[in-house]
């Protein structure tokens, strides 16, 4: 369990750019040797993007929200212009 649980913080640092040039040979060179963890890093790579496109969507959708109220709420319009102006 522990050895999994230093495996995936390795895969973390590799996909947010956290380790040394030496590291991160070393990794790549372990991926090409190594299929199944090859295969997890392209799981953990998939997990990323998921996360992302779905921070997206809430970001995009709290912008909708703002967005009606913006067009529906002239009270809300006037105390945006008074914060900017």
């Amino acid at each position: 369990m522990r050895s999994r649980l230093i495996e995936i913080e390795q895969i973390e640092k590799y996909l947010s750019n956290q380790l040394s040039d030496d590291e991160k040979h070393h990794f790549e060179a372990r991926t090409i040797i190594d299929t199944s963890f090859a295969e997890k890093v392209e799981a953990q790579k998939q997990v990323h993007k998921l996360i992302r496109i779905f921070s997206r969507r809430q970001q995009r959708s709290k912008l909708e929200i703002i967005y009606r109220q913006l067009l529906h709420e002239t009270q809300f319009a006037e105390q945006l212009k008074n914060i900017f102006a």
